[in-house]
């Protein structure tokens, strides 16, 4: 098998997902809100989700986000420490004011709440550039959701559901012995949960 060129693989998907256009983004975006809610709704015993803020290219989590607050649902996000430390997660409400963090991404102020450690919560909305058939999941490249979430075993909780346009699955990815799973994919019709094991 030809070795996959992983930063070719990032450009050309964050490339068709830019392509996506304006009203498509918030169709997909509202129906994966729904989708990701459904499911919640059937697993009740999950109230702590994780979530991020989308870049422009990404399915928008606002949707998401303000579902999951209007129905009791406790939200966090994640705050970088710094290069090769796993991520923090902070409590966010709709008035928690936000600041850089050390990469730059508005983050919640650390001063104002304590943190919750990573594998008290219970589901985490999780980013990706790409994933495959298994749940392999191609992130950035900071390695940061596999560092944070390196003790987790596969379909316990918390359980990271990623969310995907189309043009983001690819046939194949390699599995290194330091990458996390997905355990879950939610598109804009279904949310699809992965039978696997570490490998």
């Amino acid at each position: 098998m030809v070795d996959l060129d992983l930063a070719q693989l990032r450009r050309d998907i964050r490339a068709a997902r830019r392509a996506v256009p304006g009203a498509e983004r918030a169709r997909i975006s509202h129906e994966t809100a729904a989708t990701v809610y459904c499911w919640l709704q059937a697993h009740p015993e999950l109230r702590h989700i994780a979530t991020y803020l989308s870049m422009p290219e990404e399915i928008d989590t606002a949707p998401i986000n303000r579902l999951l607050w209007q129905n009791g649902y406790r939200l966090y996000l994640p705050h970088v420490e710094g290069r090769g430390k796993p991520l923090i997660w902070y409590p966010y409400t709709q008035t928690t004011p936000l600041v850089p963090d050390s990469a730059g991404i508005p983050t919640p102020d650390p001063a104002a709440a304590p943190a919750i450690a990573a594998l008290d919560l219970d589901a985490v909305i999780t980013p990706l550039v790409a994933h495959d058939p298994r749940g392999t999941r191609l992130g950035m490249g900071g390695g940061f959701y596999d560092r944070t979430f390196q003790r987790k075993m596969p379909r316990t909780r918390p359980w990271l559901i990623g969310i995907a346009y189309p043009c983001q699955a690819v046939a194949h990815l390699p599995r290194r012995a330091w990458d996390v799973p997905l355990d879950a994919l939610a598109s804009a019709s279904t949310l699809h949960t992965y039978e696997q094991e570490h490998s």
